[in-house]
């Protein structure tokens, strides 16, 4: 372990951010214990009428402990250093509480309903103190149950607040980091990404259900925090220009997983004839008031946030630039690192200028070559699965997790780095790359390659042209024919060409990871490189 792995100020930030974790959890139970849960397009017919109810007195202990907090933090100049500290002890309390609280209230409800006490409208059936969970969302929960287990969860991350705040160090075992940097590459990275990507897709009604998804929230809260004790670890990710990454990680999750819950939820009411649940609210917003005051107000928000943002993060600026002296690693902005690590497997010509060129001429292309009505105006997998799938992987596949190696994983030469390893600038690894033309005459044939341009390099132009030719006809006759019978020929024709391109990217990444090949085409008199 290093010695700066961690220190006071990094142990006060965790005890903080366990904190949070813990508030989370707190609220979790909180609303599992006490709030309606009868899901969307659910019917209230026959329900009898609710008893659970947030007690004011946990509300009213809830604000006033972090309202003191708040002005402990806020008085610190007048209580001294331990202003802090009795701040965190505040809102650690407030945490407890509600935890605590949550869970003894849910098990006192689930006594009560079992005894039937009070027999009445409240207890005759089914009432909407169950839980009803959404059609194809799985069958109800026990609210007691998992009510405690959010609720210890809260209490254990609390208690891990506490040990930090307190200054008492543990940290992510060495092994687990060392183990972690042995096994991570561009190679597992990717590959691992597919695999979840396809996963997602395989058991989305799994991923769609709430209580694993919260799960997985707090697997990544535990597993980011204890990440958080290593330096390196702590270093590339809290840097200014890449803490909005870990943002957007958070929001693309969130918001994946959003529209996969409610397509699930879609797909399955209207495989039992109901209407998805945007039919079941087809009230329009007027756009003047509702949608400018909405605007409006997180116009404002969002100034709010860039402000506070600006103040406590300082700008990542640096020298005036030089041409000769450059930054190691040199990034491009974030938005741009997916076609920078597509650099390492193409010329520039083809990562810089086809591919872009391709995904702006799909996209615009999309509308004309999608002849699926289904799906409009409402979330769909099963009617519109291979669009969903293709879409999904490249976007979250191919751009986003690019955009996540580039940012965290790239150091200095371009190096791939384990999570937790140090960013050596000394760093080398060997690289033995060959192209197509080598692989065929020196290693296959055992002859030298041919003077000749074009006979030299005629297996990977061979290899293209099969590609780009051949491939196509084939995927038109093994799973494209309705399309071609709806759609026409030329629709399929581009639809075929942008896939093709769209698959040469993972193609060439799997082929330089296994064969260490750089170019199918090495034409280096013209500058032509495939």
């Amino acid at each position: 372990m290093h010695n700066s792995d961690l220190n006071p100020a990094v142990m006060s930030g965790l005890g903080w951010y366990y904190l949070l974790a813990a508030m989370l959890n707190a609220a979790a139970a909180a609303y599992v214990a006490y709030f309606e849960m009868v899901s969307e397009g659910a019917s209230r017919a026959g329900l009898a009428p609710r008893t659970r109810r947030l007690p004011d007195w946990l509300v009213v202990s809830f604000c006033t402990l972090n309202g003191l907090a708040l002005l402990a933090v806020l008085g610190k100049s007048m209580i001294g250093p331990q202003a802090m500290i009795l701040a965190y002890s505040l809102a650690a309390l407030a945490n407890v509480i509600v935890a605590i609280s949550a869970g003894a209230d849910a098990a006192h409800h689930a006594e009560a309903h079992d005894a039937g006490h009070g027999v009445g409208a409240e207890f005759a059936g089914p009432s909407l103190d169950d839980h009803i969970p959404a059609v194809g969302l799985g069958r109800p929960i026990n609210r007691t149950l998992w009510t405690l287990v959010w609720a210890i969860a809260a209490v254990v991350f609390q208690a891990m607040g506490i040990v930090y705040i307190f200054n008492k160090e543990f940290s992510l075992p060495l092994f687990i980091r060392d183990a972690i940097d042995y096994v991570s590459g561009p190679t597992t990275f990717f590959l691992g990404a597919t695999a979840g990507f396809a996963a997602m897709i395989a058991y989305r009604r799994v991923f769609a259900n709430g209580i694993v998804a919260w799960a997985l929230v707090n697997a990544f809260l535990l597993f980011f925090g204890l990440s958080m004790t290593d330096f390196d670890f702590r270093d590339i990710v809290t840097k200014p220009d890449n803490v909005p990454i870990v943002g957007m990680i958070i929001f693309v999750g969130f918001f994946t997983w959003l529209g996969l819950r409610r397509a699930v939820i879609n797909d399955s009411r209207m495989a039992q004839g109901l209407p998805n649940l945007e039919e079941l609210e087809p009230e329009k917003t007027l756009t003047w008031p509702d949608l400018v005051y909405t605007e409006l107000i997180a116009m404002v928000i969002q100034t709010i946030v860039l402000v506070i943002w600006a103040v406590a993060l300082q700008a990542p600026l640096e020298q005036p630039a030089s041409s000769t002296s450059a930054p190691n690693p040199s990034k491009a902005p974030w938005y741009f690192l997916g076609l920078q690590e597509m650099l390492v497997y193409f010329d520039p010509w083809m990562a810089g200028v086809v591919l872009p060129t391709m995904i702006i001429v799909g996209m615009m292309a999309m509308p004309y070559i999608d002849n699926n009505k289904q799906g409009n105006g409402y979330y769909t997998i099963e009617q519109r699965k291979f669009a969903y799938i293709t879409f999904q992987y490249g976007w979250l596949v191919l751009w986003v997790v690019l955009i996540l190696l580039g940012t965290f994983l790239r150091g200095p030469n371009w190096n791939f780095f384990g999570p937790y390893e140090y960013w050596d600038v000394h760093k080398i690894i060997p690289l033995n790359n060959v192209n197509l033309s080598d692989i065929v005459w020196i290693q296959m044939l055992g002859t030298k390659r041919p003077d000749s341009i074009i006979l030299r390099e005629l297996p990977g132009i061979f290899l293209l042209l099969g590609y780009f030719i051949v491939v196509p006809p084939l995927l038109g006759k093994l799973f494209f024919k309705k399309y071609i019978e709806q759609a026409g020929l030329m629709r399929y024709i581009v639809l075929a060409t942008l896939i093709l391109f769209m698959a040469s990217l993972p193609i060439k990444m799997v082929l330089r990871w296994t064969i260490n090949l750089k170019y199918l085409v090495y034409i280096p008199e013209i500058f032509f490189n495939i």
